[in-house]
């Protein structure tokens, strides 16, 4: 980038220099004076070429870490944005902010650089390719799980998010775990495609997995009623739906659906759209929507999923979010209208890890009012703290490549609601809004209990 800056600015004192000689033949100055004007004109220009030369010999030798700081430091006084978590608002970036990020790799805690190779791993998993267990923990305070990857090896043995990890066993030799960095080291070390059993707690019994460590694709997304699953799953390749059936379900109610999207990437909107067929061909009309622990994604798939749930008079494309960024103001609109009918009433779940494109979703189905009735047909439950709210992430980030290979995620706009005013960063969607709060635990039954009244 900074060479394309010089080049410019050669270009431009090239073109100065053209139309000055211009001038002053057409003024008809005597030949010592043209050929006096003409000797400074090119001393000029020799003098640009050579610095330009050094210049850029200067940036093909120097080191990587220089050419990486140069292309940052570009791209943040272009379009970057820092989050001033003092006064809640955006501002521009300062040349202190600009040695901060140099020195320290900070800007705010949602712009990154990545490496060659962390970004292509940053790409894989964007498509739903990973790689491991499938569990995550959003804390180290304890080893309860608190997402499990759908299809991953650990959702495939039958683990569930609220499971506590107890040990592991590889080749007869057992380990107890002790801590949630413990137990994530543990894994890191396992060779792929080896067998080994994972002892868990849940519900206060303790149950034994048996599964390998290996590659995956993720899914996105899981339905259930009162008498039926549908996940997709593959041992290796796309997952694909099935149906299975169930005992003893949460759902207790025969008009209601269940559905959860863990995530906003890979195939995500495709598997959502079976998910709801589906749950049309089993005559289910009131549907839980489910985003607990839904941590966003990226706003193409947000605005594909928003499509089956917003109608908007028919309209073809509606407005999902709102950018509001340095360059100016862009509108992410439903790539068309999926809407499905069917669905009379739903209830959408939330909780403290409910972020990001799940957020925005919440906004875009309160804002239309297709399936909800409000946003008090929004049901946060309480964290342990007591406190009921998601997790108030109202801003964008963008990606861009570096000569490096590597890239760099820079926060680049605050996001609104369709109603262009309401940005829930760092408040995220509360009962002060006018939602519903639930106990930890408790939203599928509250959402039931507002369905079926």
């Amino acid at each position: 980038m900074s060479d394309n800056k010089e080049s410019q600015v050669l270009n431009k004192s090239l073109d100065d220099g053209v139309k000055n000689d211009s001038q002053i033949k057409q003024k008809g100055d005597k030949p010592n004076k043209i050929k006096k004007s003409v000797s400074i004109i090119l001393s000029v220009i020799l003098f640009i070429i050579t610095f330009a030369g050094g210049f850029f010999t200067s940036y093909l030798v120097r080191g990587r870490n220089a050419n990486v700081a140069s292309d940052i430091v570009t791209m943040m006084e272009k379009v970057g944005y820092i989050y001033d978590p003092t006064t809640g608002e955006p501002r521009s970036i300062t040349e202190k902010d600009v040695a901060d990020a140099l020195v320290n790799a900070i800007l705010d805690k949602y712009s990154k650089y990545y490496t060659a190779e962390e970004y292509k791993k940053v790409q894989s998993t964007s498509h739903g390719n990973y790689d491991g267990v499938g569990v995550s923990f959003y804390s180290t305070e304890d080893l309860e799980v608190d997402q499990v990857i759908l299809n991953s090896p650990f959702d495939r043995a039958g683990g569930k998010v609220g499971d506590l990890l107890v040990s592991a066993t590889v080749d007869g030799q057992e380990t107890t775990f002790t801590s949630v960095n413990h137990s994530l080291v543990y894994f890191s070390q396992i060779e792929n495609g080896k067998e080994f059993s994972l002892k868990y707690q849940r519900d206060g019994d303790f149950y034994t997995a048996v599964l390998k460590k290996s590659a995956y694709v993720a899914s996105y997304v899981y339905y259930l009623d009162d008498q039926k699953e549908f996940k997709f799953t593959s041992d290796s390749g796309t997952p694909t739906g099935k149906e299975n059936s169930v005992l003893n379900s949460q759902i207790t109610d025969s008009t209601v659906g269940y559905i959860r999207i863990t995530g906003f990437e890979g195939g995500a909107s495709s598997q959502l759209g079976s998910a709801l067929e589906f749950m049309k061909t089993r005559g289910k009309t009131k549907l839980i929507l489910d985003l607990r622990a839904n941590g966003g994604g990226y706003m193409d798939v947000l605005c594909d999923i928003a499509s089956y749930f917003i109608d908007n008079g028919g309209a073809k494309k509606s407005a999902v979010a709102i950018s509001s960024g340095k360059t100016g103001n862009q509108i992410f609109y439903t790539k068309n209208n999926k809407f499905c009918s069917f669905i009379q009433k739903a209830c959408i779940l939330g909780d403290q890890d409910t972020a990001s494109a799940s957020e925005c979703l919440i906004g875009a189905i309160v804002h239309y009012g297709d399936i909800v009735d409000g946003i008090n047909n929004v049901i946060v439950e309480k964290n342990s703290r007591g406190v009921a709210k998601t997790y108030g992430k109202g801003i964008m980030q963008t990606t861009y490549m570096l000569v490096s290979g590597g890239a760099f995620k820079l926060t680049t706009a605050k996001i609104l609601w369709p109603d262009a005013k309401t940005c829930i960063h760092d408040v995220g969607v509360t009962p002060k809004m006018g939602a519903t709060e639930a106990e930890k635990g408790g939203g599928i039954n509250k959402a039931i209990q507002v369905l079926c009244s």
